[in-house]
């Protein structure tokens, strides 16, 4: 019941969440809270079951701690008495300044702290849901996902009928389907073909994988077609890396990982002159000046207050003070998510936030690269941390509850697969 409820909920979010209304991840939380409801009771009732998901270090809770300390720290600067103002009165003289937030607003904060939480939450869920359970079916129920999102995308933008969801029209000249920007697009695009990836390189036996090499290329040709630099490379160096941890779990040998390595980067460097990306990488210098000008005004408000931040949620309204005089355009994300948490939380909350993604992918690589889930939940971070930080793709409701998805299959431990016998040793 658990598992089609959350896989349900991940498969449909690119419908209604993919252009992030407000409500987005109000409405998340609520259905995540029920879930977690419900995998309460069932831990409760059913007994303890013998496989576990793949723990995280130790040394990676710490890091957690922190991060949830800062935040609440910051979501109690606002009240009238604060406890560590009491406690801190007599050494932080006058009045503890250092424990207040200039610019924080609860209702911000409580929003940054339940996206954090919804994701979290959602990958701990999937990791328990999937525990002793095939994770390829849910792979598969991804990839499908991925495959019909990038042929509704192309087809209406072909057609001229395209519409983001929630919004008049669509917000770029590319093929964007129901997300907002094309770096969300292509973002989700590239988790769900690792998803695909993973499924062909893991198939058993003699299995025919043309469906998959199909799909794999349709969303190959969204993302291409989005015109997303930052996402094409993220997808490049997640695929390298794909390949390299099929070598490692003997599902190709050294010298078909290389040959595919080599093969990717040629088919990588095609499309980019097929779709005209490299006009749009001739534009690069100068698109990188105007998010230069976002990453000034983010580092001079981080000099300012570099341990506590200036309060979650905080940075559409810190833009205007730091920003140079001839910025006028307006901006609500810094276009970075470390530079942006460093910001909003502090040095030590963004350094906890890397540290965290760290446990993750270690917990992930102690796993058997037998695992399709793994081979694709690796990569996922890689494009989380590449494209994140220099772009807000991760952070749409849809794509980071897909990335969860992705993390939680490949922490979960299966019986099925785990302990499969390994796949025939190919000759060098």
């Amino acid at each position: 019941m658990l598992r089609p409820a959350l896989l349900a909920l991940v498969l449909l979010a690119p419908i209604a969440l993919g252009a992030a209304p407000a409500w987005a991840w109000s409405s998340l939380a609520c259905l995540i809270a029920v879930l977690a409801i419900l995998q309460g009771g069932l831990l409760l009732l059913v007994a303890p079951q013998p496989v576990r998901p793949w723990p995280l270090p130790a040394w990676a809770v710490v890091p957690l701690l922190g991060i949830a300390g800062l935040a609440l720290w910051q979501l109690t600067a606002s009240l009238p008495v604060h406890p560590l103002r009491i406690a801190l009165a007599d050494t932080l003289r006058p009045g503890a300044s250092l424990l207040a937030t200039p610019i924080l607003h609860r209702a911000e904060a409580l929003d940054a702290v339940v996206r954090l939480g919804s994701v979290l939450l959602l990958g701990w869920l999937v990791a328990q849901a999937w525990t002793g359970a095939p994770v390829r079916p849910a792979l598969s129920a991804l990839a499908l996902a991925g495959t019909l999102v990038a042929g509704s995308a192309l087809s209406s933008h072909a057609l001229g009928v395209e519409n983001v969801l929630w919004l008049q029209g669509p917000f770029h000249p590319t093929p964007t389907g129901p997300f907002v920007a094309r770096g969300a697009f292509a973002c989700y695009l590239t988790l769900t073909m690792l998803a695909g990836a993973a499924l062909w390189l893991t198939r058993e036996g003699d299995t025919p994988g043309t469906l998959l090499a199909f799909a794999w290329t349709l969303m190959a040709a969204g993302l291409v077609a989005s015109q997303s630099r930052t996402a094409v490379i993220a997808a490049l160096a997640a695929h390298l890396l794909l390949l390299a941890l099929a070598a490692r779990g003997h599902w190709l040998d050294r010298r078909q990982a290389l040959v595919g390595s080599a093969g990717m980067l040629a088919l990588a460097a095609l499309a980019l002159l097929a779709a005209g990306l490299d006009g749009r990488l001739a534009d690069l210098p100068g698109d990188l000046a105007h998010r230069a000008v976002i990453w000034q005004a983010a580092l001079a408000a981080i000099a300012e207050q570099p341990w506590t931040g200036h309060g979650l949620g905080s940075f559409p309204e810190l833009y205007p003070l730091y920003r140079l005089p001839s910025a006028t355009q307006p901006v609500i994300s810094a276009h970075s998510g470390p530079l942006e948490w460093a910001t909003e939380l502090g040095l030590p909350a963004a350094g906890a936030w890397l540290a965290l993604l760290l446990g993750f992918a270690v917990a992930l690589l102690r796993a058997p690269a037998r695992s399709a889930g793994v081979l694709a939940a690796v990569p996922a971070l890689t494009v989380v941390a590449l494209q994140g930080a220099v772009d807000p793709g991760p952070q749409i409701p849809a794509v980071a509850l897909t990335a969860a998805l992705l993390v939680g299959l490949g922490l979960s431990r299966t019986p099925s697969e785990i302990n499969h016998r390994a796949p025939p040793e190919t000759s060098p």
